[in-house]
């Protein structure tokens, strides 16, 4: 006895096929990407093999027999497990981003079988139709049909996974119909395959009533397959923003990586970069015998023309400087940034001298005007030169040669190139020593103050002196101060140390005054250098006042000496203090005057006492006219304004006789004598 077909029910069934293949091609495409947690194998093993069964259910109930039946609980709910056990079977062997040939049958055989057992389940679960027999035939390709399905089906859920967008189009449509058709075949199949002979009566039982069934399976998978849908989704949202996280992650992690090599503002290769690249090159020359260079360029004078221009401005004149070097260098040649105004380029050389060619390329090419927005801007560089593998065998060593060779150019006229030599490196070497032992040297006390006297020219005697200090190294012995004045400004230390000298200086000038060591009523004078760092300090006349007091010395008995540069550098500024300085009795004199740039008007406004002329002026005045001229004109000058004119470095009879005949009032130098220590002055004061 075959069914007939109830076509309500079938369409239902078709509903429920479609629906349930498009959620099992989700679980599918959600399952075999990545790596998913057991909760969503499990989830999606329920949902997709509710949806089977509910299929399975609803198309057999789909079969009218002409003959009242009921549908037993037992089996029902056992069909119902092997379908659920059946798909998350299938979804665990699944998992991954690859189905091999051999993985899809395998996969497909057990779905088969699992449907071909949740069907005769099912078929077995009418009751009232105690003899059922099926098909030979008819069963086997019900099996088949079953295999085949489960294989094709998994290709094409597979095929899909590639994107979370795919459930939004067509595609994603069309293959779940494709599906609920095939598995529709499948359930069709089946149902033929079934022979029911007549029921005998009593033969039914207590099973379920068959419109109960249908309605409540069909609500049933529908909850579950749109709560399983809802799911996915929130998932799908939740992993579109993880991903786009991620991106945004690489991109921020990608830029951090390029900033960790790259200057910023030039987008230039860094000291990171650099070093590498150098490393390479190292490794290639040593292989191939050959040699490169480093070639540390130095803007001169960038801060000056970023205090005139403005930051922006200067930023842009910056980046036209590095175009400009990238105009002359090859293209297997690297160009890096190191700090604001160093610059460093690496290039093969075959000859040594062929680092000097392109040092001397860039410095005319860099000397020709840089245009930026508004602004024609001049500046010159200096370039020091190190030659692997003569300079150095590590990255640090070239860099630290081509280093000191750029500092050598800067040295002596900046606008140039020089090779570095092993003199320079010990050059360089005390200097670190001196800059090293600086800090230290004030704390172990390693200083000692001499004194020049200063004479009257017209009378031949002691009218001041000045106070000069040494450094009284444990290593290179007594250290002039030319050698380590530079290195204590730039290290910070020159406040501390110019303190040091005053305070040195006015004990000093106290305890000549308890020994009656006088100029008639008042103190020796006593003139002391003061740096541009110290007379920009805003308690200086403050501090210098309390100093004073302290050891109890009249302020007339002080003399601040200040070079044109200092006063010059904000003149404003600089006759405020040097008129509050007077104020208070405090004599101020323009050292090495003739040196520097004063402004005649400033000079005239500067409340001055006193004008040395710089040595250098001196030492010719026998041979050179134009020295002599220059010497007469600044003792007219000086006159004119009331200052007092002191000579220094005077160290011939010839100099002074023409120094007295010309006016001048004082002078120092080894003529008299040199600076001498504290001790021998006292005795040179007693005579």
């Amino acid at each position: 006895m075959n069914g007939i077909v109830i076509p309500a029910l079938s369409l239902l069934s078709f509903a429920v096929a479609v629906a349930a293949s498009y959620v099992a091609l989700m679980l599918v495409g959600r399952v075999s990407r990545g790596r998913p947690n057991l909760a969503w194998i499990i989830g999606g093993g329920i949902a997709m093999g509710t949806g089977m069964w509910a299929m399975q259910v609803i198309g057999m109930l789909g079969f009218y027999l002409p003959i009242p039946v009921t549908v037993g609980i037992e089996k029902i709910f056992l069909s119902w497990c092997v379908a659920i056990i059946t798909s998350g079977f299938a979804l665990f062997l699944i998992k991954g981003t690859r189905l091999g040939r051999h993985r899809l049958v395998f996969c497909g055989v057990i779905i088969g079988l699992g449907i071909a057992e949740m069907y005769f389940l099912g078929v077995a679960a009418i009751e009232g139709a105690p003899r059922l027999s099926y098909d030979s035939a008819l069963f086997t390709v019900a099996v088949a049909v079953a295999i085949v399905g489960a294989i094709v089906v998994l290709s094409l859920a597979f095929r899909l996974r590639g994107g979370d967008a795919w459930h939004t189009n067509l595609t994603g449509l069309a293959a779940a119909i494709m599906m609920a058709l095939a598995i529709m075949g499948m359930q069709t199949t089946w149902m033929a395959a079934a022979r029911f002979s007549t029921p005998s009566l009593g033969a039914f039982n207590n099973g379920l009533d068959h419109n109960w069934l249908v309605y409540s399976v069909a609500g049933f998978i529908l909850v579950i397959l749109a709560f399983v849908m809802l799911l996915s989704f929130i998932d799908i949202r939740s992993r579109r923003h993880a991903d786009a996280l991620r991106a945004s992650l690489k991109s921020v992690h990608s830029k951090l990586a390029y900033l960790g090599t790259h200057d910023a503002l030039t987008s230039l290769p860094n000291r990171s970069l650099l070093n590498e690249k150098i490393a390479e090159s190292m490794a290639e020359a040593d292989a191939g015998a050959t040699r490169f260079a480093i070639l540390h360029i130095n803007i001169d004078r960038l801060k000056t023309v970023n205090e005139a221009l403005g930051r922006t401005a200067g930023d842009q004149v910056l980046n036209a400087f590095v175009l400009r070097i990238r105009q002359t260098l090859r293209p297997r040649d690297m160009l890096a940034r190191l700090s604001g105004d160093d610059f460093v380029v690496l290039s093969d050389v075959a000859q040594t001298a062929d680092a000097g060619r392109i040092a001397a390329n860039l410095i005319e090419l860099l000397g020709r005007p840089l245009h930026v927005p508004s602004h024609e801007v001049h500046v010159t560089v200096s370039i020091g030169i190190s030659v692997y593998p003569n300079d150095g065998d590590t990255a640090e060593a070239l860099l630290a040669s081509a280093d000191i060779a750029m500092s050598y150019v800067k040295q002596h006229g900046r606008n140039n190139y020089h090779f570095f030599t092993s003199e320079m490196h010990a050059r360089n070497r005390d200097r670190v020593d001196l800059e090293s032992g600086l800090r230290p040297a004030l704390l172990k006390n390693e200083f000692r103050m001499f004194y020049q006297p200063k004479v009257d020219i017209a009378s031949g005697k002691i009218v001041g002196v000045e106070a000069l200090l040494r450094w009284q190294h444990p290593e290179y012995g007594l250290v002039s101060p030319s050698r380590f004045i530079p290195l204590a400004e730039e290290s910070g230390l020159i406040v501390a140390l110019g303190d040091w000298v005053m305070e040195a200086a006015c004990q000093q000038s106290r305890q000549w005054q308890e020994l009656g060591l006088t100029q008639g009523l008042i103190p020796l004078s006593i003139s002391v250098n003061l740096s541009a760092h110290q007379f920009l300090q805003r308690d200086l006349v403050e501090s210098t006042q309390a100093m004073l007091v302290r050891h109890g010395i009249p302020a007339a008995g002080l003399i601040l000496e200040l070079t044109e540069g200092s006063l010059m550098g904000n003149p404003e500024n600089a006759i405020d203090i040097l008129r509050e300085l007077t104020r208070r009795g405090v004599r101020v004199s323009i050292d090495d005057f003739g040196t520097g740039y004063s402004s005649l008007s400033y000079l005239r406004r500067f409340p001055l006492s006193e004008i040395k002329i710089d040595r250098s002026f001196v030492q010719s005045l026998e041979t050179n006219q134009e020295d002599r001229a220059i010497v007469r004109a600044i003792v007219t000058l000086a006159h004119s304004l009331q200052l007092t004119v002191v000579a220094e470095g005077v160290a011939k009879v010839e100099q002074l006789r023409f120094l007295r005949q010309i006016g001048c009032d004082q002078y120092q130098g080894f003529l008299f004598s040199e600076p001498v220590p504290a001790d021998v002055m006292t005795d040179m004061l007693r005579a």
